[in-house]
């Protein structure tokens, strides 16, 4: 999903655009409110690293979208 969203929309799968950036919180759900209810946004550094470690993975879903 994530690859088919950036590769429509322009964008690349570096963890740097913000198409990517944007595409990956939205499908993951990372700005959305935990289950006791509290809206919370986790902490950059946990998001970064899982930005980074799925750019590979994404990149050659777009390359084979595109």
């Amino acid at each position: 999903m994530i690859a088919r969203v950036v590769a429509h929309r322009g964008g690349t799968s570096d963890d740097a655009d913000p198409i990517y950036q944007r595409t990956c919180r939205d499908v993951l759900g990372l700005d959305r409110a935990s289950c006791g209810g509290a809206a919370t946004v986790p902490s950059p550094d946990p998001i970064e690293a899982d930005l980074a470690s799925a750019c590979e993975l994404v990149e050659t879903a777009v390359q084979n979208c595109g």
